[in-house]
């Protein structure tokens, strides 16, 4: 067990001796559990000032070339000392901070994982390209820790593939799960409902045991994955697109349960709007944008361990609308992968038409937008009112042979929403 004094980290802790006996006692603990894993990996608590690290591995630091005592109670920038200023990435280190400020947020279910390239350099002063993964570790009482992996892709940013970039995500992937099971444990229920729906928001998991419970429920929860946008808050039942005041998409989610089929046979889901970014324009004449809604057929048990892709639209077996009054189709199984970000799409994997949106109509918080699917139609009203509605073949009808999941991406305007369950959609 590693020797702390006051000097370790009196600098963080200003308060009272028992919350330093306390602190010293987590450290201990956090780095306990730590030491042993076979790869570079230190834990910080958010919720402290300047986020610092209380616990590290043996292989953090060797990566880094210091000790212990050097590490404990300051900020993971400290890798950062002797690397020239323009050869730092700006973005790296915003979104780093930004990560560390939405793992504050209270009531979270699940904050994705991030990756980052940053320039870094061991105490030595020898620079190497630092390949990081963000994750946050869940304990008792919603309590949440930031772990943070890195490997070392050499010197040369040039030499660094994309595929090497695909093996070090990967590897990342699996020393997360590794290290919220040394320091919390699973924190989740049974590994069967984990197996069945990769990826999950954890705290929503043990709804999907019970889901035939739920048919009822005021609010239903989410599924989002790991490497989406999607933080999900209130037992999973609540979205917040991460960066929404710097990205207007990527936050895309999965009803886990099934829609209801209404007696005309259309199906329908509805979010409530909970915040609205001012980064974004809220007035359609204004050229706001709508939020994203979608239908699938796909279930969260058949999405590989990507989950969603990157956009709504690349779904398989989905359609979806919303923006400016688009409507995209995919009829193909398993979701589109573009190769190239700048390449057309073609039609034969995802079709696409347009109708258009209300130019009255301005997004606000509390704005309850639900999305219909009826054969061949497909309409968004807010409020009860029609703000979109696309009639058109390529909609295609509603399946009556397989369960249909709704789809919706925290887009736009819209940076935070809460599903609504099928009966409080009724009473709407």
């Amino acid at each position: 067990m590693v020797e702390l004094t006051a000097e370790n980290y009196h600098n963080f802790i200003k308060d009272s001796p028992e919350m330093r006996q306390k602190m010293m006692q987590q450290i201990q603990y956090v780095t306990s559990k730590l030491a042993p894993l076979p790869f570079s990996v230190c834990v910080s608590d958010p919720l402290l000032e300047d986020t610092p690290i209380i616990g590290a591995s043996k292989s953090f630091l060797a990566l880094s070339g210091r000790d212990f005592r050097e590490i404990i109670g300051k900020n993971c920038r400290l890798l950062l000392q002797g690397v020239p200023a323009e050869e730092i990435s700006r973005s790296a280190r915003k979104d780093s901070r930004n990560y560390c400020t939405t793992a504050r947020l209270r009531n979270l279910a699940s904050l994705p994982n991030m990756v980052l390239l940053q320039r870094n350099a061991r105490k030595s002063g020898e620079l190497f390209y630092n390949y990081i993964m963000l994750g946050a570790l869940r304990g008792p009482g919603g309590r949440i820790l930031v772990a943070g992996l890195q490997i070392d892709m050499g010197d040369k940013v040039e030499k660094i593939t994309v595929a090497d970039q695909a093996a070090a995500v990967d590897a990342h992937q699996e020393n997360m799960r590794l290290v919220q099971k040394a320091v919390f444990g699973e924190m989740g229920p049974s590994s069967d409902s984990s197996a069945a729906y990769p990826g999950m928001a954890p705290a929503a998991l043990p709804w999907a045991d019970r889901a035939g419970v739920f048919d009822g429920a005021k609010e239903l929860p989410l599924v989002a994955w790991p490497r989406s946008r999607a933080v999900m808050r209130n037992r999973g039942v609540t979205v917040l697109r991460r960066d929404g005041g710097e990205l207007p998409r990527g936050a895309t989610t999965m009803s886990l349960l099934p829609c209801k089929v209404h007696k005309d046979g259309s199906v329908s889901c509805a979010i409530r709007v909970e915040a609205v970014s001012p980064r974004w324009c809220t007035e359609i004449a204004e050229g706001a944008f709508l939020p994203f809604f979608g239908f699938t057929t796909q279930t969260p048990k058949d999405l590989d361990p990507d989950g969603l892709p990157e956009q709504i639209e690349f779904t398989g077996r989905c359609m979806c609308a919303g923006g400016k009054g688009e409507v995209f189709a995919r009829a193909h199984d398993g979701n589109f992968k573009r190769k190239d970000p700048f390449a057309n799409i073609p039609d034969s994997e995802i079709a696409k038409t347009k109708g258009s949106v209300a130019e009255d109509h301005a997004i606000c918080v509390g704005d309850v937008m639900e999305c219909i699917w009826r054969d061949g139609v497909v309409e968004i009203e807010v409020g009860g009112r029609s703000v979109m509605k696309v009639q058109d073949e390529l909609i295609g009808k509603v399946p009556k042979d397989r369960p249909v999941h709704a789809l919706f991406d925290c887009a736009f305007a819209v940076c935070q929403a809460t599903l609504l369950g099928w009966s409080a959609m009724d009473e709407e």
